[in-house]
C-alpha cells in the first residue's frame, strides 16, 4: 500500500496540464519546448498523466513518455504521430502499425517533432502489452494555437 501511495504521489506531482522539463531542444533554430506524458500505477491500476495535455499546433516540440513503473508499458497515439513530422527518437523506434511505442520500466522515450499536428485533439493511450487500455490510463493531446505575438 506504502508503495502505491508513492508512485501516486509521483504522478500527483505533475501539472495538470504539462509537464516541462529543463532541457530545450531545438529543430531548425527553434526551441522545441517538452512536454511531458507520466506512465505509473497507482493501487494496481496503470495511469497515465495528463488525461488532457495541451501542446501546441503545427509548432516544434520535443514529447517526452516516462515509465516511473516496474512494467513495461506502451504508449499510443496512432493519429498524432500520423500527423506530426517526425525528427527523431531516442533509444525506441515508432511502431507504425500501431502509432505506438513501448517504453522500459523505469525508463523514458523522447520524441523530436518538427511540426506537430493542426489544431484537434488526438487520442492517446497507455497499456501493458497484452492488456487493454482503461479510461484511467487514456487521455487526449490537445493541439492549440499558438499564442499570439
Amino acid at each position: 500500500m506504502a508503495g502505491a501511495l508513492l508512485i501516486l504521489g509521483q504522478l500527483a506531482s505533475v501539472t495538470p496540464a504539462l509537464a516541462q522539463s529543463d532541457q530545450l531542444t531545438t529543430v531548425g533554430g527553434e526551441v522545441a519546448p517538452p512536454i511531458e506524458i507520466v506512465m505509473g500505477t497507482a493501487e494496481g491500476e496503470l495511469q497515465c498523466l495528463p488525461p488532457r495535455a495541451r501542446l501546441p499546433a503545427e509548432e516544434p516540440l520535443t514529447l517526452r513518455v516516462r515509465n516511473i513503473s516496474e512494467l513495461p508499458v506502451t504508449f499510443v497515439a496512432p493519429e498524432f504521430f500520423k500527423a506530426a513530422d517526425m525528427v527523431e527518437t531516442t533509444d525506441t523506434a515508432l511502431d507504425a502499425s500501431t502509432g505506438g511505442f513501448l517504453v522500459p520500466p523505469e525508463d523514458e522515450v523522447q520524441m523530436v517533432i518538427r511540426e506537430s499536428p493542426p489544431v484537434g485533439e488526438y487520442g492517446y493511450a497507455c497499456s501493458v502489452p497484452g492488456v487493454q487500455p482503461t479510461v484511467q490510463s487514456s487521455g487526449f493531446l490537445i493541439l492549440v494555437p499558438p499564442p499570439a505575438e
